[in-house]
């Protein structure tokens, strides 16, 4: 069952067998062996405890900012609710809606700041405020173009036409 030499048929180590590692437990290596131990250690990056300098460190921050970054667009930001002018047009569209689900008059609950006409498709109404309405999480599902369903009903019904 085992192929170890030094096993019995329940996979123990016979008697009197004495493992390798045993001889390196509890072995205290002298203060002039631990002073060499250390300066072998002396230019290895891989060892613990390495210290990157202060240009290494500069260096290594940069390599992936900005146009060397895998995410980079051009410097096009990404992400709509980041943007200062968005933040502002959705907390107007809140105070004038009163904090109020327009569909199902909620309050107190998890609102969101629908657009009537597309965020992707009509740029120039993004910050509009007649353009949006203040929806529950619930109302907002429900509208035609939550997170592109519109659009992916349509997709699906060109790739549908196609195929007649």
């Amino acid at each position: 069952m085992f192929k170890d030499t030094n096993r019995n048929n329940k996979g123990q180590f016979i008697k009197g067998y004495v493992p390798k590692t045993a001889f390196k437990k509890g072995v205290t290596f002298s203060i002039e062996h631990k002073k060499n131990i250390g300066k072998s250690k002396i230019g290895n990056q891989s060892a613990k405890g390495y210290k990157h300098s202060t240009e290494a460190k500069i260096k290594i921050g940069n390599a992936k900012k900005g146009e060397n970054n895998y995410r980079w667009k051009d410097g096009v930001k990404r992400g709509k609710h980041s943007s200062p002018e968005y933040r502002q047009w959705r907390s107007d569209v809140f105070t004038r809606d009163k904090w109020t689900c327009q569909t199902c008059g909620a309050r107190g609950i998890y609102l969101e700041a629908h657009h009537l006409m597309s965020f992707a498709h009509h740029p120039e109404l993004r910050f509009i405020l007649e353009n949006g309405v203040t929806l529950c999480r619930e109302c907002h599902k429900l509208t035609d173009n939550y997170k592109g369903k519109n659009n992916a009903i349509q997709r699906y019904k060109r790739r549908s036409d196609s195929f007649i």
